[in-house]
C-alpha cells in the first residue's frame, strides 16, 4: 500500500533524533540512484505525493511532545490551506495541467486531510479489532 510506505525514511530519522542520536548532512556524499521511467510518469508522481501527504500528520507530530500535538493541528492546517490558496492564485489552471504544480497541490491537499485520514483509519482498525 503506497500510503504505508511514504515518509518511512523521515519517520526513521525523527525516531533516531528523538533517541538522542545525531543525524548529519554530508554534502560530499554522492548517491547514484537508477529510477525507472515509470516512476517519472504523472500518474505515479501524483499517487506518490498523495501518499506522502496522507502520511504527513504522523511525521509532523513526531517532532512534538504529546501535549503540543493538538495545538499544532490548526497551525499546520492553516499553513496547508495558505499554500493551496497561494498555488491556486499564482498558477491558475496550471494546478491541474502542470505536473510539478499538480504534485505540489496534491501534497498540500492531502497533508491537510492527513489527520482526518489517519484518525479514520485508526478508528476502522479499532472497530475491526473489537469485532474479532
Amino acid at each position: 500500500d503506497v500510503y504505508k510506505r511514504q515518509g518511512e525514511d523521515l519517520e526513521a530519522i525523527l525516531h533516531i533524533q528523538r533517541s538522542g542520536w545525531q543525524v548529519w548532512y554530508n554534502p560530499a556524499m554522492e548517491l547514484h540512484h537508477k529510477i525507472p521511467p515509470s516512476r517519472l510518469q504523472r500518474g505515479y508522481l501524483l499517487k506518490m505525493f498523495r501518499g506522502i501527504g496522507l502520511s504527513r500528520h504522523r511525521t509532523r507530530m513526531l517532532s512534538f511532545p504529546g501535549w503540543q500535538r493538538p495545538l499544532m493541528l490548526p497551525v499546520y492546517a492553516l499553513n496547508d490551506l495558505r499554500k493551496l490558496l497561494r498555488h491556486s492564485l499564482i498558477h491558475g489552471t496550471g494546478v491541474f495541467t502542470d505536473t510539478v504544480t499538480a504534485c505540489e497541490v496534491t501534497l498540500y491537499f492531502y497533508s491537510l486531510l492527513s489527520p482526518f485520514y489517519l484518525w479514520q483509519r485508526g478508528l476502522r482498525q479499532a472497530i475491526a479489532k473489537y469485532r474479532l
